[in-house]
């Protein structure tokens, strides 16, 4: 099981919950150092069944079937998680430069769709908020190391 420890909802699906932390409010050096910890950094197949997993489980169970799954989300989950976790625009994530060539076609929609918390799914809007913690956690680990 992924070190991963998700906050309680407060019920509503209509949050999408805290924005990040502003770029001015960022330290040039914990940006940095999280920005280069993260430059070949994806999410693990592991961590993100457990996170898909867990937006399921959180929503109405008519939705358990839907939502994402693929790899395709998944390296979209990965750039909304550096995004949040470096402070930058997900344009700039490596991760982007790197993918397969008709992904990031198909990924800008869902990424903006998982960062902003907003669609027609309980499963995406519950997802951006445990994606949101888990960036969280992982710029603090970093910021530890």
């Amino acid at each position: 099981m992924p070190a991963f420890r998700a906050r309680p909802t407060t019920g509503s699906t209509n949050s999408s919950g805290p924005s990040p932390p502003s770029c001015a409010a960022a330290n040039s050096s914990t940006t940095h150092a999280r920005r280069t910890a993260l430059s070949t950094w994806e999410l693990d197949e592991e961590t993100w069944q457990h996170l898909a997993s867990e937006a399921r489980a959180r929503t109405d169970s008519r939705y358990l079937a839907r939502g994402p799954h693929d790899r395709v989300d998944r390296l979209a989950a990965s750039v909304a998680v550096w995004q949040r976790a470096t402070h930058g625009h997900y344009r700039y994530a490596p991760l982007l430069k790197t993918a397969p060539g008709d992904w990031f076609r198909r990924s800008d929609r869902v990424t903006w769709k998982i960062m902003l918390g907003r669609g027609s799914s309980p499963v995406g809007i519950e997802l951006h908020r445990l994606l949101s913690d888990y960036a969280d956690q992982l710029g603090t680990r970093i910021d530890a190391s």
